[in-house]
């Protein structure tokens, strides 16, 4: 005789989602806190935490991402941004580029972009931005 066991479980992922798509740079959990562009060439995007404050329970975190651009007059603005609690938590940010009115130079830009965390996030959790991912 065999006998099969088979064991399953249910997990809740709660998805707490802001769209703003206007460009306006604003959203309830990400702030973009300031974005430049200048000319340059990098091989690829990067992004890196280059601050990280406890606060209550986890930590509110400071990023930076980089990017090419079709020239430095392009800015970021946040597209969407959605926090997932699975394990580990999950906070994706969807970055646009647009141009700005001001005059620009012809050449290829690279965008450099500061983004706030205005939620405290727990300790483990993965900061997407763009596809790239970084651990808090």
């Amino acid at each position: 005789m065999t006998c099969t066991t088979t064991i399953t479980s249910t997990i809740t992922i709660t998805r707490i989602v802001t769209t703003t798509g206007d460009g306006s740079g604003g959203a309830d959990i990400v702030d973009v806190a300031e974005s430049l562009g200048s000319c340059g060439e990098m091989e690829r995007p990067s992004l890196k935490v280059v601050e990280r404050f406890p606060s209550g329970d986890g930590f509110t975190v400071t990023l930076v991402y980089r990017e090419n651009a079709p020239n430095p007059c392009n800015r970021h603005y946040v597209v969407e941004s959605f926090f997932l609690t699975s394990h580990p938590p999950q906070l994706h940010i969807t970055l646009g580029l647009k141009a700005t009115s001001a005059v620009c130079i012809q050449c290829l830009g690279v965008v450099e972009t500061v983004i706030k965390v205005r939620t405290v996030l727990p300790a483990g959790t993965v900061i997407v931005v763009n596809g790239l991912s970084v651990a808090v």
